[in-house]
């Protein structure tokens, strides 16, 4: 979602294009407040759960040391700039675009977390990584690390890890009932923003099988949906742990404002039965939940309401 704002004294216009997702073209939106000191506060406010990564350009500007670039994250509402003037004997001139995209901009992901196997516990799956489909049309991401999981049909996908369910995509059918189909981009499912601003992505879920709805918290035990097919033949979940990161030197040679606003994959510690471990494409894993894993992420009053369930 990219929108430029163009401020002439106090007039100004919006210019929308660009939408990234299901529901990003309408997730935020920014306004301008000019407080008495000449100062100008750009106020952002999102119609969407959890949170943005926003960046902004500034041309023109006049009466203030702001720098040309800037990021900000916002949940909710709050303040993603402040312009101050240097003289307040005159207002600020400033116009500016930005640019937007769901989770934490440049978020703090320890290596220290270990991630749930997303299906039950004591079941053995084979893992596999996934080729990147557009590799013709443009370089693949350095960081790349979707997994694949083979399951079976009736399977439960179980949250990864602690986190707010903040998107839901349902109501795709497979592709196919006669011929293996190993990619379509109709399927049903689901993004989880966790506490540091990462964000698990859970893909090919079954038609109808969610069992949380967008604002749930979810932890290590919770089950999210029944793993999908898109063919009725080969079931299976498809998962990978981003980060939204921001680099301006990224848009030296386009120039475009969008490109310093990207992600990156995560390529997660998970519990195995050898204990946490980075998956190895083509190799089976066991799922072992325990209670550290459950309850890493849980605050004390949440880790007192489980012991009493």
């Amino acid at each position: 979602m990219k929108t430029r704002l163009l401020l002439i004294p106090v007039f100004f216009v919006w210019y929308c294009c660009c939408a990234v997702s299901q529901d990003i073209n309408s997730a935020l939106k920014l306004e301008t407040k000019r407080n008495a000191d000449e100062s100008v506060n750009i106020l952002a406010r999102t119609y969407s759960p959890g949170t943005f990564g926003i960046v902004m350009e500034f041309t023109g500007l006049t009466n203030t040391s702001h720098p040309r670039w800037s990021y900000a994250s916002v949940r909710g509402s709050g303040t993603v700039a402040t312009l101050r003037p240097l003289s307040s004997e005159q207002g600020v001139g400033y116009s500016y675009v930005y640019t937007y995209n769901r989770g934490r901009a440049n978020p703090r992901h320890s290596a220290s977390v270990t991630y749930r196997l997303p299906f039950s516990a004591g079941k053995t799956c084979l893992c596999n990584t996934l080729p990147y489909l557009w590799e013709d049309i443009r370089d693949r991401p350095e960081e790349w690390h979707p997994w694949m999981f083979h399951m079976e049909k009736g399977d439960t996908v179980f949250a990864m890890r602690k986190g707010r369910v903040v998107d839901i995509h349902d109501g795709e059918d497979p592709v196919s009932d006669s011929a293996v189909v190993s990619y379509s981009s109709h399927s049903n499912k689901m993004i989880i923003e966790h506490e540091d601003g990462t964000l698990a992505y859970y893909n090919v879920l079954e038609k109808n099988s969610f069992m949380v709805k967008v604002g749930d918290i979810v932890y290590p035990d919770t089950p999210l949906a029944l793993a999908g097919s898109f063919d009725k033949i080969y079931y299976q979940v498809r998962v990978n742990v981003r980060m939204l990161r921001v680099d301006f030197g990224k848009m030296s040679d386009s120039g475009d404002l969008s490109d310093a606003l990207y992600y990156s994959d995560i390529n997660p510690v998970f519990m195995t039965e050898k204990g946490p471990a980075a998956l190895i494409p083509k190799e089976s894993y066991k799922s072992v939940v325990t209670v550290d894993i459950v309850e890493a992420e849980m605050t004390k009053k949440e880790i007192k309401k489980r012991a009493g369930m």
